[in-house]
């Protein structure tokens, strides 16, 4: 158990960066509109490669009858994370009683929020539940809002169960508890992962992780070769992990002025979707 104390340990005191990492906060719910992008992608039967993050992208996977789903994360918290929002949702036979594990922001709320994640526990494999019972024996309300935050610090319900028909109908809820398995997790950077799998999908999907990270190169004044090398990246995961006639997200941009997806990937179309607070997105994908 001396990696998991140790991951304890971290998430107990994770770094102030603006720079995601190996400990970084985790976010509570996804920004993107899923439904929308299903839209363009049909999910039905696909094998898929996501981001862990805050699980909601897995999470509809499964919702959408995916084939085969294997997530990846720089993050490694964020299996913790994922696997307590499955388990509350074993927990649960109904949305209502779920609801109140979206709500992970709110520090006023931290009391109520510890005695919530209590009854999900005996939903936890070992590992899992060794983390979170020593977490929140040891955690307090700052430690807590570090951990778990979201990202556009809205707290809207509505604005959270947008895209997501799981987090807002009973009966899609319950439909999703009978597809619940917990992922398999690859703890590694989007860099890295063409080296690491051998395996190929048919959608690949990388969020948001591009622009962000362009964005911080920016933020840090490092210019240099930023878009050339995201290109070899990419080009390198299409050639090993891409199967023929499949799909890859390059970017999901909340700012449609962004064209970070086409400066990377020249090949790649932009979608305009409609975002979850009723503006426009764009999603470049990228078709083989």
């Amino acid at each position: 158990m001396k990696d998991i104390d140790f991951d304890i340990d971290m998430a107990l005191n994770i770094p102030i960066s603006h720079r995601f990492c190996e400990y970084s906060p985790v976010f509570s719910n996804t920004c993107e509109n899923l439904e929308e992008v299903e839209k363009i992608i049909n999910y039905n039967n696909k094998s898929i490669l996501v981001p862990l993050s805050s699980g909601d992208q897995y999470l509809f996977s499964l919702y959408k009858n995916a084939s085969n789903v294997t997530t990846y994360d720089i993050n490694k918290l964020t299996k913790y994370y994922a696997n307590l929002k499955i388990a509350a949702i074993k927990t649960f036979d109904n949305l209502n009683d779920f609801i109140p594990f979206l709500i992970t922001d709110r520090i006023q709320l931290f009391d109520t929020k510890k005695e919530y994640i209590y009854k999900v526990l005996d939903n936890l494999d070992k590992d899992d539940l060794y983390f979170w019972k020593n977490y929140l024996l040891k955690t307090s309300k700052i430690q807590m809002k570090k951990l778990v935050t979201n990202k556009t610090n809205r707290f809207d319900l509505e604005y959270i169960k947008c895209g997501l028909p799981f987090y807002s109908d009973n009966n899609e809820y319950k439909k999703l508890r009978n597809k619940l398995k917990n992922p398999k997790f690859i703890n590694t950077d989007l860099y890295d992962i063409a080296n690491i799998l051998n395996e190929s999908f048919d959608v690949i999907d990388l969020s948001n992780i591009i622009s962000t990270d362009i964005c911080n190169n920016m933020y840090d004044d490092i210019y240099s070769d930023v878009d050339i090398n995201w290109g070899n990246v990419l080009k390198n995961i299409i050639s090993k992990n891409l199967n023929k006639n499949g799909s890859m997200i390059v970017d999901y941009s909340y700012d449609t002025n962004n064209k970070f997806g086409f400066c990377v990937l020249e090949s790649a179309k932009e979608y305009k979707i409609k975002s979850k607070n009723n503006t426009t997105d764009s999603v470049f994908i990228y078709k083989k």
